[in-house]
């Protein structure tokens, strides 16, 4: 029993559906059993050598949870908890008279995700708690370049803004490249982000131009492309993961830390409501409660984008009514919302359609 004893230790699954994960388990490793005693294996033996034809007890662990969709309290916890945590991004925000001292936080943040990310993809674990913090590991990266826009110059600035974007493509590009079939695809989004960047307007009447629009649009694109591909490859291709955390890197590395600009009152509710998403969707077992509450998210997430653009708007325009103001939040999150869940509903999708041809070739 010390391997059914050491598996379950090891299982990362809610206590109902671990009991019956674990009665399964039990009993096909009683048939294995019974087998050898039959043959003439002693009890004793018989019992270690059923463990010993199982697998290992962290392999059979980790394959029994990557079947699973839902997590354990602690699990899901721990995947919320880089939400509160980037806070940090909130309270170290540039402001005149900025030292370099500022990014600090940003640093200690960016470590502390990226060493605990990296220690669990080297030991081969692919927990749900590790998708968002891999995710959130990019955040701070992604903000790096603000704090730069009051010690140097604005040119200075989008370089150094330029130099981050090509990083942070490397490293999505080199997450891919094991895969040869998505190896040139994955170059060509990775060097289209940058490539659009180049062509941003910083400044001037282009912000209100249809070029601006498409430029911001083919970046995001650009992007969610590769980071879907990235966590495909990382996640939902290894043995001991699966779509969801997938789909929650997706969700962390899009949609945590983008509350600056808004009051902190509604820092903080946001973050709440964040918490209580990613938390619901790593507890959830059912697929369509997992990507409701992905939907949410980029809901809550478009709502951030919007209100942050409405309130320089309003500044500029302060005659504009409240009713206007409502319309156009609402309006402009839903269209967020939509463009933000490919990333989250795409691992799902493509899972499903694999398991169907699975199916189909059964069949035939």
């Amino acid at each position: 029993m010390d391997f059914l004893n050491e598996v379950e230790k090891r299982l990362d699954l809610p206590r109902g559906e671990k009991t019956r994960v674990m009665a399964e388990l039990e009993t096909h490793w009683m048939e294995v059993r019974d087998e050898l005693i039959a043959s003439g294996t002693n009890p004793a033996l018989a019992g270690q050598q059923a463990g010993r034809r199982l697998g290992a007890p962290e392999d059979v662990a980790a394959r029994l949870s990557s079947v699973h969709n839902s997590a354990t309290w602690k699990s899901a916890l721990l995947a919320a908890a880089p939400v509160p945590a980037l806070l940090v991004l909130v309270f170290s925000q540039p402001h005149k008279g900025s030292s370099i001292l500022s990014t600090l936080p940003f640093m200690i943040l960016f470590g502390v995700l990226l060493v605990g990310s990296v220690r669990e993809l080297m030991h081969g674990r692919r927990t749900i708690w590790l998708a968002s913090w891999l995710g959130a590991s990019f955040v701070p990266a992604r903000h790096l370049s603000w704090h730069f826009y009051y010690l140097v110059s604005e040119n200075v600035a989008a370089r150094i803004d330029f130099v981050i974007c090509v990083v942070i493509a490397a490293c999505l590009v080199a997450g891919v490249w094991s895969n040869r079939k998505w190896r040139m695809a994955a170059i060509a989004l990775g060097v289209a982000g940058p490539a659009f960047l180049c062509l941003y307007p910083h400044h001037g009447t282009a912000v209100q131009s249809a070029q601006f629009i498409l430029l911001v649009l083919g970046i995001n694109l650009a992007e969610m492309a590769l980071v879907t591909l990235f966590a495909w490859q990382i996640f939902a291709r290894h043995s001991y993961g699966n779509a969801a955390q997938a789909a929650l890197f997706a969700i962390a590395y899009f949609g945590f830390g983008f509350s600056m600009g808004l009051s902190i009152w509604l820092i903080i509710g946001v973050t709440v409501l964040q918490v209580v998403l990613v938390i619901l969707f790593a507890r959830s077992p059912k697929l369509q409660h997992k990507i409701m509450a992905g939907v949410a998210f980029g809901y809550v997430y478009g709502l951030v984008l919007a209100a942050r653009a409405l309130i320089y708007h309003s500044h500029l325009n302060p005659d504009r009514s409240y009713l206007a103001l409502g319309f156009s939040l609402c309006a402009t999150a839903a269209v967020y919302a939509i463009l933000y869940a490919l990333p989250v509903v795409t691992p799902f999708a493509i899972d499903m359609l694999g398991r169907r041809k699975e199916r189909m070739q059964i069949a035939e």
